[in-house]
């Protein structure tokens, strides 16, 4: 996954670890809390892949299934940070994606306008969620606006999330249409939320970001 994560644009940070030993599972503290701690500040999408060991499936002893995996699997996944865009100087990853774009050998912040300028950034795509019970076409409407945005020659992504019964349970999904690569599917700050009952206006309104669009059905919610 690290090689395949790393060639896209979204990504900000890749890592792959490991926990065979002491100084490893300290190297793999350290990945998860950078990968933490920039999701909190915004640098982009992170993930760190762990090399572990399951003695029990193996059939070995912990200290050999450590050794197998040290012999076999660690020539053959091997550990190291796969991409920092924030170590190759850039403030997050659609910074580096626009100096990439642009074949920009280093960030250029006091040049171009367009390379640094957030507010240009988030021009160019669109993080909805759309909210409410199953039944009332809270997950259709999100195809629709997916699928909207394919016609239109954008990046998309549509990621459901309902209960255990659609139809009259919770239902939400996040949709993104951008003109960027898309790091993730999952919007945690989204520009725009489509509310259909007041449990949905409650529990997402306060994560919509500043001068973002909020549409509530008022015949559901007062």
């Amino acid at each position: 996954m690290c090689e395949l994560l790393s060639t896209l644009d979204g990504p900000a940070y890749i890592e792959r670890v490991s926990c065979d030993s002491t100084a490893h599972i300290r190297s793999a503290k350290k990945a998860i809390r950078r990968a933490f701690q920039n999701q909190v500040d915004g640098v982009g999408y992170s993930f760190v892949e762990v090399v572990a060991t399951c003695p029990t499936n193996w059939g070995m002893t912990p200290q050999g299934a450590f050794e197998w995996l040290r012999e076999n699997m660690l020539p053959y996944y091997p550990l190291g940070v796969y991409k920092d865009v924030v170590a190759d100087g850039f403030a997050n990853a659609a910074e580096a994606a626009l100096a990439r774009s642009a074949d920009c050998p280093s960030p250029n912040r006091g040049g171009r306008a367009d390379m640094a300028d957030e507010t240009s950034i988030k021009t160019r795509e669109m993080l909805c969620v759309l909210a409410g019970f199953g039944g009332q076409g809270v997950l259709f409407a999100g195809k629709v606006m997916a699928n909207a945005g394919l016609i239109d020659g954008r990046n998309v992504s549509w990621m459901p999330s309902y209960g255990p019964e659609m139809r009259g349970g919770t239902a939400n999904c996040n949709v993104s249409l951008s003109d960027d690569a898309i790091g993730t599917p999952f919007i945690t700050r989204p520009t725009a939320l489509i509310a259909m009952n007041q449990p949905s206006l409650e529990k997402f309104a306060t994560t919509v970001v500043a001068g973002g669009t909020v549409v509530v059905d008022t015949t559901r919610s007062p």
